[in-house]
C-alpha cells in the first residue's frame, strides 16, 4: 500500500557560510559527477526549508494536528514555496518555514491545488536577514527514464537529508491512498531513493540542480519513491507570478493509463491501437475512465479515451491542458465503449468549486460540504448531504464519528451547508431532535 509521508525536521545543522559556490556553466546533466553534486546541493540548500504546519481544524479526512515536511522556494522575489498538498493541508493552517540559517518565517498558504499533490505558501522576503536568497527552478521536460537524481530535504525528521536514486520509469499510474484524498489524472515517476517521513515537499533534483519533480510518497517497507511530475506546477506558478485565477477544469471523471492489450480486454478495436500508432510511435497504451461522479451521465467506468476536441490523448498531460482551457464550456470527446465508437459533448466544471472551502463548527462538531474527493470515493452525488469532519458535543452524543454523511437533521434535508443551518436554526436550546447519518468509512446506515 502506498502512503503519503511527512515528518519532523528536529535535527539541528552545523553553521554553514552565508556564501556558496554557483553552479559552474560548464556543468550539464551529462557531464556531472559527484564533484559537481557538491556544488549542485551547496548551490541549492538554502533555497530548501523545514516546514511546521498546524492543521487549526480538522476537515475532511485531515485531523487537527502538527505536520511536519519539506519546501523549497521556487520564486526568492516574490517569496513562493513549493510543497505537496498534505502539508499545506486543505483547511485552516498556520504556519512557519524554517530555513537555512535557522530563520523561522511565518508563511500563509497561496495555492492548494484541487487534485494534484502539490501546493504553494508565500512568505515575506524583506524579514530574511540571514539566509543567502536562492530558489530552485522548475523543469518539466528532463524527467526521464535513466536520470541520476537527488531528493533534498528532512527525511525521518532529520534536517537537510540528501537522498540518491535514478528514475525507473515516469509512466506510473497515481498511489493509491487509504484516505478520503487521491491524486488521479497524472502520471507519477518512481524511484528506489528509500524516503521516508518528513520528506514530502522536497524537491528532486538533477544534476543541472533544477527541479524535475516533487517527491510526494513512499512505500512502507520498500525503498520505491514516487514523484509528482511538475506540468500541472509549471502552469500554476506562471499564474500566480502574473498575478491570474488558476483555471482547473474537470469533466467528472478519473482516468488510468492502460496497455494496449489490456484494452483489448474491454473492446479496443485493433483499428484503434494502429491509429494511435501511426500517430504516435512510442506509444504504449491509452487513457480509460476509471471512475465518475455521479453526476457525470455520459462518460462511464471502462470508456476508452479516443480522442479530445479532435486530437488522439494518450497521456494526461495534454488532457489537463484542454480541460484547463475549456473551463465553463464543453468539449468534444471520442470513445470506445464495448468496442463501439461514442461522440460526446462533454462539460466542463471549474474544479476548485467542488472542493469545499468553508465550514460550520456547532459545539466543537465541525461539517462542511461533501467535497469531490470524498464523493469519488464513495460513489454519493455531491448534494448528498454535509460531511462531519469533526464530532464534537453534539453529534458525538450520537455516536456520530468523523467521516460521517449527514443527511438529515430534525426531520429536513441536509443535502448544503446553507440547508444545515436552515434545519438547526429554528431548533430550541436543549432541545433533542433527530439525525440520520452515514460512515462513510465503512458506509453503515445508522438510524
Amino acid at each position: 500500500m502506498d502512503e503519503a509521508r511527512s515528518g519532523h525536521a528536529e535535527g539541528v545543522p552545523q553553521e554553514r557560510p552565508a556564501k556558496r559556490p554557483r553552479l559552474a556553466d560548464s556543468v550539464t546533466a551529462a557531464s556531472a559527477g559527484s564533484c559537481e553534486w557538491a556544488q549542485v546541493i551547496s548551490a541549492v540548500q538554502p533555497a530548501i526549508v523545514a516546514l511546521k504546519v498546524t492543521f487549526v481544524v480538522s476537515f475532511e479526512d485531515e485531523q487537527a494536528a502538527v505536520a511536519l515536511g519539506t519546501g523549497f522556494v521556487v520564486d526568492k522575489e516574490r517569496g513562493l514555496i513549493l510543497t505537496n498538498r498534505h502539508i499545506t493541508g486543505v483547511g485552516p493552517v498556520r504556519a512557519l518555514a524554517i530555513f537555512d540559517r535557522h530563520e523561522e518565517l511565518e508563511v500563509e498558504v497561496v495555492y492548494r491545488d484541487p487534485i494534484h499533490d502539490f501546493g504553494f505558501f508565500k512568505y515575506d522576503v524583506t524579514k530574511l536577514r540571514f539566509t543567502e536568497t536562492a530558489e530552485i527552478a522548475l523543469n518539466c521536460e528532463d524527467l526521464c527514464v535513466g536520470t541520476e537524481i537527488r531528493v533534498v530535504g528532512n527525511d525521518a525528521g532529520e534536517k537537510l537529508q540528501i537522498l540518491s536514486g535514478t528514475i525507473a520509469r515516469v509512466d506510473r499510474n497515481v498511489p493509491e491512498f487509504n484516505t478520503v484524498y487521491n491524486d488521479e489524472n497524472t502520471f507519477y515517476a518512481g524511484a528506489g531513493a528509500g524516503t521516508s517521513g518528513g520528506s514530502s515537499g522536497s524537491p528532486v533534483l538533477n544534476k543541472s540542480g533544477h527541479a524535475i519533480a516533487l517527491n510526494a510518497a513512499g512505500t512502507d517497507g520498500a525503498a520505491s519513491a514516487f514523484f509528482l511530475p511538475l506540468d500541472r506546477v509549471c502552469y500554476t506558478l506562471k499564474s500566480l507570478r502574473e498575478g491570474l485565477p488558476v483555471q482547473r477544469g474537470t469533466c467528472q471523471a478519473s482516468f488510468l493509463f492502460k496497455a494496449f492489450d489490456e484494452l483489448m480486454k474491454v473492446g479496443l478495436l485493433e483499428s484503434h491501437e494502429h491509429r494511435v500508432r501511426d500517430k504516435k510511435k512510442a506509444a504504449t497504451g491509452m487513457l480509460l475512465v476509471d471512475a465518475v461522479l455521479c453526476e457525470q451521465k455520459k462518460l462511464r467506468p471502462g470508456d476508452i479515451l479516443l480522442s479530445i476536441e479532435g486530437q488522439i490523448c494518450i497521456d494526461f498531460v495534454y488532457l489537463e491542458s484542454i480541460l484547463d482551457s475549456k473551463v465553463g464550456s464543453s468539449v468534444e470527446v471520442i470513445v470506445c465503449r464495448g468496442g463501439e465508437e461514442l461522440t460526446l459533448d462533454v462539460e466542463v466544471l471549474d474544479l476548485h468549486s467542488l472542493i469545499p472551502r468553508s465550514y460550520i463548527e456547532l459545539g466543537l462538531d465541525v461539517v462542511h460540504s461533501l467535497g469531490y474527493h470524498a464523493a469519488r470515493k464513495t460513489h454519493l452525488p455531491l448534494d448528498s448531504g454535509v460531511y462531519l469532519a469533526r464530532p464534537g458535543y453534539v453529534f458525538e452524543s450520537l455516536g456520530c464519528d468523523w467521516g460521517s454523511l449527514i443527511t438529515t437533521v430534525n426531520g429536513k434535508a441536509t443535502p448544503s451547508p446553507e440547508a444545515f443551518v436552515k434545519a438547526i436554526e429554528d431548533i430550541p436550546d436543549r432541545q433533542y431532535f433527530t439525525v440520520h447519518w452515514y460512515d462513510l468509512r465503512d458506509f453503515r446506515h445508522l438510524p
